[in-house]
């Protein structure tokens, strides 16, 4: 990273870098890019404070801001006291005791199926081209015939053919 030096009078909103990690939600990071960006917002982003260094250019705002996240999402930053265990620890089998009547290995059910669809949020169609307002709004018999595939695949762990 280029160091940029501080422009006088500049205010930094706040060490946004510093605060990202893999529990920052995706949410949280594009209204940040957007706001670099200048997008829907009246308080557009136009520097970043690093280590007490003011970043300008939207393109290094945004290597900064990847360099980070890819950073703090690795396990590059863990001390040599820790890997080891770490490292043991992922090696141990899991095993769990079969619990084939436990709610989540159960059918999923229609009244499910429906509150699932209902709380869903509209957007843009994948590339399936099914747009959530046509699952909103479907015939009683559609709706079995889609709870009936869902849970044909799910309990025989399988995908359906592409």
């Amino acid at each position: 990273m280029r160091q940029s030096s501080v422009l006088p009078g500049a205010v930094t909103i706040f060490d946004y870098v510093s605060k990202i990690n893999s529990n920052t939600p995706s949410r949280r990071i594009c209204n940040m890019l957007n706001k670099i960006q200048g997008k829907n917002t009246r308080q557009p982003v136009k520097h970043l404070k690093v280590n007490n260094c003011i970043i300008t250019d939207t393109r290094e705002i945004a290597d900064t801001l990847s360099s980070t996240i890819s950073y703090n999402s690795s396990s590059g930053h863990y001390s040599t006291n820790f890997l080891p265990h770490k490292t043991a620890a992922e090696k141990q089998d899991i095993r769990f005791p079969p619990a084939d009547q436990e709610s989540y290995n159960l059918p999923i059910s229609l009244s499910e199926l429906k509150n699932s669809i209902n709380r869903a949020h509209d957007s843009s169609p994948d590339p399936d081209f099914i747009h959530y307002q046509l699952l909103k709004h479907p015939p009683q018999s559609s709706l079995i015939i889609l709870l009936n595939l869902l849970n044909k695949y799910r309990l025989s762990d399988t995908l359906p053919p592409t």
